[in-house]
């Protein structure tokens, strides 16, 4: 009896390890894959721009604002009841109008960076399945959620970050040859029709 249950220990023991063996597990960091490769890289200034030219708007408006408050400060103790509610009035309702636009670029600012990561996530996410089937491994786990692993040789992110480099790079510069090859057609002078060619005399 005994025997038959050490067979069926090592036969579910060497089951359970060939497993093992046929699976290859890795990780990769998304976030770090999108966040470091350069078409994320490219992203990020564009947007980044973008923020600092509306930031310093706000911030102008914010500044104004607060000089308006200061100038009633210093003029409250001549103005009479009416008028000093009225000026009180006013800069409040200039105040809730420069945060309801801080608010609206927060939320405009929001969508703006889901829609600029969406499409860099989707592609290196076929760059993922890619490296993947390059290492024959059979399991990706987002490097974000892993709490430990034995070692750093199933990170997988580097691989990844240059795969999605080098797409992007060959992308880029087949967009530019075509646009080059565009601006050629332009610039050529259009042919003269065959029969425009005057036929010399004989």
């Amino acid at each position: 009896m005994r025997f038959y249950l050490l067979v069926a220990f090592t036969v579910t023991h060497l089951g359970a390890l060939a497993a093992a063996q046929a699976d290859k597990v890795a990780f990769v960091d998304l976030r770090r894959a999108i966040v470091e490769c350069a078409e994320g890289k490219v992203a990020q200034k564009t947007l980044a721009a973008e923020v600092d030219a509306k930031q310093k708007e706000l911030d102008t408006e914010r500044a104004a604002v607060k000089e308006l408050g200061t100038a009633l400060t210093k003029e409250e103790s001549t103005l009479k009841g009416e008028e000093l509610e009225k000026r009180r009035r006013e800069l409040r309702e200039k105040y809730y109008e420069v945060e309801r636009k801080v608010s609206k670029f927060k939320a405009v600012l929001q969508r703006k960076e889901a829609e600029t990561v969406r499409p860099i996530s989707e592609k290196i996410l076929v760059v993922v399945a890619a490296v993947a089937q390059r290492e024959k491994v059979t399991h990706i786990l987002r490097g974000e959620t892993l709490l430990w692993t034995e070692s750093q040789s199933m990170d997988l992110t580097n691989d990844v970050i240059r795969m999605a480099d080098s797409a992007y790079e060959k992308a880029r510069l087949k967009a530019t040859n075509v646009e080059k090859g565009d601006a050629t057609k332009t610039a050529e002078p259009p042919k003269k029709a065959a029969e425009d060619t005057p036929t010399p005399a004989p």
